[in-house]
């Protein structure tokens, strides 16, 4: 990945941040891109080559939140189809039980779930089913975005030619807590599957 954007630096400055933007941006919006690596690789190029640092750096946070709105709108959006083609269905006194868990923690969760890479995609799809509005959303998701790609930035410009420890940490960290979560959202599922095909039997 150095060596690919070492070679889009070659040409106009439009197109690199550009390309730049579409990568960090589908690294917030498809689960099996790489949890940070364009970022990581972004912050080490910066000052090393001709990247330069505050563009490059509010490029991130730009592909960062524009990542999270765009999952965040289509769930919210789509809620109503997603539920009615659910093989379940969940009680109504639930719904509002996780609503309500939700809004009580709210605003620590959507900040945090910057910091916890493998959890992005799935608490930006839960805060789209909430009845939360987009603004206070999207403010709570770019504090957090604010402050990890500001320590992704200074740690790497602080290691130096160390900085795929901070990668390789991050991708364990990343993967575990994906496989966490599948777990865990199969779990449910599969539970409500049987529970409704038990109550249609019964």
């Amino acid at each position: 990945m150095i060596q690919f954007i070492e070679n889009l630096l070659t040409y106009n400055a439009i197109w690199v941040y550009t390309v730049l933007f579409m990568m960090i941006f589908f690294e917030n919006t498809l689960p099996l891109v790489p949890g940070d690596a364009v970022l990581i690789v972004v912050a080490y190029l910066t000052g090393r080559t001709s990247l330069v640092f505050f563009p490059a750096y509010c490029i991130t946070i730009l592909g960062s939140i524009s990542g999270f709105v765009l999952i965040f709108l289509l769930t919210r959006n789509w809620r109503r189809k997603i539920y009615i083609k659910l093989p379940f269905k969940i009680p109504e006194k639930k719904i509002k039980k996780y609503k309500i868990l939700f809004q009580k923690h709210e605003n620590w969760t959507l900040v945090l779930s910057r910091i916890i890479p493998g959890s992005r995609l799935f608490l930006a799809i839960t805060a789209g089913l909430m009845d939360i509005s987009i603004v206070k959303a999207t403010f709570l998701t770019l504090i957090g975005i604010l402050i990890w790609n500001t320590v992704i930035f200074r740690s790497v410009m602080f290691l130096g030619e160390n900085w795929e420890v901070i990668r390789e940490t991050i991708d364990n960290y990343s993967t575990t807590v994906n496989i966490g979560i599948a777990v865990v959202i199969s779990i449910f599922l599969l539970t409500k599957y049987y529970q409704t095909r038990f109550r249609k039997k019964s």
